[in-house]
C-alpha cells in the first residue's frame, strides 16, 4: 500500500516536474513574442517620424513652388 503511494507521489510529482518545465518554455516564447511585438512597434513608429517628416518637407517644397509660381 505505501509503496504504491510512493509510486503515485513520484508520478504526480514528475507530471509537476513536466507542467513547470512547459510553462517555463510558454513564458521564455511569449518572452520572445513581446520583444518582437517592441521591435516592430519600434520600426512602425520611425516609419512613422519618417513619413511625417517627407510629408512636411513635401508640403514645404510645394508651399515654396506655389509662391514663387505666384510672384512670376
Amino acid at each position: 500500500m505505501m509503496d504504491e503511494l510512493h509510486k503515485e507521489i513520484g508520478m504526480i510529482k514528475g507530471k509537476q516536474e513536466m507542467v513547470v518545465q512547459q510553462l517555463s518554455s510558454i513564458e521564455q516564447k511569449l518572452d520572445r513574442v513581446i520583444d518582437d511585438i517592441a521591435t516592430v512597434k519600434s520600426k512602425v513608429s520611425k516609419i512613422e517620424g519618417r513619413a511625417s517628416v517627407w510629408g512636411i518637407i513635401t508640403a514645404a517644397i510645394t508651399t515654396a513652388l506655389i509662391n514663387l509660381g505666384l510672384r512670376r
